[in-house]
């Protein structure tokens, strides 16, 4: 399908390709009966939710062009569908990409620009990817990532910047790893950790919250148990329970402690 305008919902279930169209209405991209479905759209206008739902459904989404304020996630993923989401602009969106329970997600070098809520809204996925991506809060989006309870996954390469909360927002994961991201000017933490253990690592962190109450990387969890390396931040919390080491300032001073560069 290539160059219509599509003013109703859309149901897809098999292969399609779609691509040069614009999406004027919800659609839902579900498995059929009995096999697969396939879908790929690409170079698209898109100002309602792209839904895909249930097990056996494969999204490949990429090139479009995303505005949704008026409703909804740009892309929603939910029971057991799969997606490749990649090189798209999500502008104005209520939130870019939602991807829920025991689905299998990658998010690859998309632009979020000035999204309402969240940038990527993860929860209880079987796999999450977030690579690559940039996230231009525009005093606008709430969080760039919020991610809950992955099975597995990573948050790597990825720029967020002027969020009027965090950054990025971990919770009730193990041993996740998010490396080599940046985070600046966010309004709260440049990361937060709500619960879980996690390895902070290669990150630049800077210019976050007020150095007090929120901080460029910040653990509120019961029992913290994160370690951090080889990041470069100004502010963390909390004080004598981050392990790690070879993390500096912005200044390039090795912060002191048990060993080099191990957060005190």
């Amino acid at each position: 399908m290539e160059q219509c305008d599509l003013n109703m919902q859309l149901g897809c279930e098999g292969i399609w390709n779609i691509s040069d169209c614009k999406f004027n209405a919800p659609s839902t991209i579900h498995p059929p009966s009995a096999g697969l479905t396939e879908v790929h759209i690409d170079g698209c206008d898109i100002i309602a939710t792209i839904n895909l739902v249930g097990a056996g459904t494969f999204g490949y989404i990429e090139s479009n062009k995303f505005y949704t304020l008026d409703g909804g996630a740009g892309v929603s993923i939910s029971e057991d569908a799969n997606a490749e989401i990649k090189a798209n602009h999500f502008i104005d969106c209520v939130v870019g990409v939602d991807a829920g329970a025991n689905t299998d997600v990658t998010v690859l070098s998309n632009d979020f620009v000035g999204c309402f809520l969240y940038g990527v809204l993860g929860n209880t996925c079987d796999r999450l990817d977030i690579i690559g991506n940039d996230v231009v809060g525009m005093g606008i989006t709430s969080e760039g990532f919020h991610i809950i309870g992955l099975m597995t996954g990573v948050i790597k390469d990825n720029k967020i910047a002027d969020c009027t909360s965090n950054g990025i927002f971990l919770d009730a994961m193990t041993d996740f790893v998010v490396d080599n991201n940046v985070c600046e000017r966010n309004t709260a933490n440049g990361i937060l950790i709500n619960s879980g253990a996690y390895q902070i690592l290669h990150n630049t962190l800077r210019y976050n919250g007020d150095g007090a109450i929120t901080f460029d990387l910040n653990d509120i969890s019961a029992v913290p148990a994160s370690v951090a390396s080889y990041n470069v931040l100004d502010t963390y919390s909390p004080i004598a329970v981050w392990s790690g080491a070879f993390n500096t300032n912005s200044a390039g001073i090795m912060w002191a402690g048990m060993q080099p560069g191990q957060l005190p």
